[in-house]
């Protein structure tokens, strides 16, 4: 991920690989980040382990649905 990439501006070209940070961790650990970041996963060469991913995405609490489930 790039740290600070939430920031830039819509108009951004390619990013620099230089710029990139890891995230390793161990098992049962996690990486909590907005969605705006410039991510990406790398390269699983692993050939006895899976690699899984929970994605969970929110919005603002303006926005709302069209229906409302609790009335």
């Amino acid at each position: 991920m790039i740290v600070g990439s939430h920031l830039w501006g819509d108009d951004r070209g390619p990013a620099d690989p230089s710029l990139c940070s890891t995230a390793e961790m161990e098992k049962g650990d996690a990486v909590v980040i907005m969605g705006s970041i410039w991510h990406g996963a790398g390269t699983n060469i692993t050939t006895d382990e899976r690699r899984n991913i929970y994605s969970l995405h929110m919005v603002k609490g303006t926005y709302r649905s069209d229906e409302n489930q609790m009335l």
